[in-house]
């Protein structure tokens, strides 16, 4: 089941830039949900039921337009598709249920257990994300009742699954900005150094966990240049002992296809590439492979790091220091189950944008702003859309809204 993005749809006097279409896992078209996609992405509103007091003083339900955003059209096609998952999972275990083609027979009381008892009882998703499930479905059938496919159906959150939606959203909230004091307790935590000074490159350097597998000690070229490795960045120590910050060329930066940039220069302290050498010169198996970071373990030792190993030991740190708050062992630590590698380096791109702002205000930052930039050129990512700027701009000034208030600033 998935939905796939169909961009400038052109048939006779219809122009839509973009819509879901909608296939199962055989690969077969949901034409019905396509359509709404197609008319809601092309008129920008649907039909919800407003409540009114009448004329004669009673109170009257109809159904009215509704604008939409292009960010909650999206959500809307996301929370469909969720929907259309569930009904061909539970249409697996029960033919008696109706499955993807028939969830125009779905009735209500279906739907209604869709979202009370698994979305909130069993997914545990908090209170907006079950509204957004709800008005996304409640408009879907609206349309289907106005072309007269169905009737209307009436959805709702029970009471009791309501305060526990709103419970889930308490528990769930997890800060991107990971605090100071719970960085130094997972290094302290870490198993090695090597584990350690990744934790590091990611709110230090910024890295994501991939690219710490383009660590090379020794020197490369890129672009007809000779780039320094860490072999020679560790002489450069003592070459240069007033040298507080050292450059160097991040080459390996795309995990997936589309996602990163080519290449960018990273700035590492002199005191991480201290540890580093530290590392290299104590603790680092004698291997042949040219990766700063290798393995330990016996089945693959000398043998360079994994693209998820940030991700693991992050994650295994973390399960840890989650464990032993529970038990009491150690004091509660602004730390959730949700938190990952990339939050680290999502800190390092907060801390680096509120220290760019300097005297302004960061809710007075727009899109255009040399700060905007120079996060994008630190983070590696590709800002050739004002609205992608806008979105990358929003995002910080947020964070950093969260960092102050993490750190007691706020």
């Amino acid at each position: 089941m998935e939905k796939i993005f169909i961009e400038n749809f052109n048939l006779k006097d219809v122009s839509i830039e973009r819509f879901a279409a909608y296939i199962d896992s055989n690969g077969t078209p949901l034409v019905l949900p396509t359509i709404f996609s197609m008319v809601v992405n092309r008129e920008g509103r649907v039909l919800l039921s407003r409540v009114k007091k009448g004329e004669d003083g009673n109170i009257n339900e109809n159904l009215e337009f509704s604008d939409l955003s292009e960010n909650v059209i999206r959500q809307y096609e996301s929370k469909l598709l969720e929907f259309f998952e569930y009904c061909d999972s539970m249409a697996s275990s029960d033919a008696s249920l109706p499955n993807v083609h028939k969830h125009t027979h779905a009735p209500s009381e279906f739907i209604n257990k869709y979202i009370n008892e698994y979305l909130i009882e069993q997914e545990e998703k908090g209170m907006k994300s079950v509204e957004q499930a709800k008005v996304a479905l409640q408009a879907y059938y609206n349309y289907l009742a106005k072309i007269g496919i169905t009737y209307i159906r009436n959805l709702y959150i029970r009471p009791k699954q309501r305060k526990k939606a709103n419970k889930n959203t308490k528990r769930r909230r997890a800060y991107k900005y990971i605090a100071r004091q719970t960085r130094s307790t997972m290094l302290l935590k870490s198993k090695s150094l090597r584990d350690e000074l990744i934790l590091q490159f990611g709110v230090i350097c910024g890295l994501r966990t991939h690219e710490n597998t383009s660590l090379f000690l020794n020197d490369f070229t890129y672009g007809k240049k000779k780039q320094s490795g860490f072999l020679t960045m560790f002489a450069d120590l003592e070459c240069n002992p007033d040298e507080q910050s050292f450059k160097y060329l991040l080459t390996i930066t795309k995990s997936r296809r589309n996602e990163g940039s080519p290449s960018r220069v990273i700035y590492i302290p002199r005191e991480l590439l201290e540890k580093c050498r530290q590392y290299y010169l104590l603790e680092r198996p004698v291997s042949e492979d040219n990766c700063l970071f290798v393995n330990n373990d016996p089945n693959t030792k000398g043998q360079a790091i994994s693209p998820s190993t940030g991700t693991r030991i992050f994650r295994e740190i973390k399960n840890t220091i989650l464990e032993q708050i529970v038990n009491g062992k150690i004091s509660e630590l602004p730390l959730h189950e949700d938190n990952s590698y990339q939050h680290l380096r999502h800190s390092f791109a907060t801390e680096k944008f509120y220290e760019l702002c300097g005297d302004i205000p960061h809710h007075a930052i727009t899109e255009g702003h040399s700060v905007v930039t120079e996060i994008a050129r630190l983070m590696g990512h590709k800002i050739n859309k004002k609205k992608h700027a806008q979105e990358i701009t929003m995002r910080y000034i947020r964070s950093v809204d969260e960092m102050l208030i993490v750190e007691g600033k706020k």
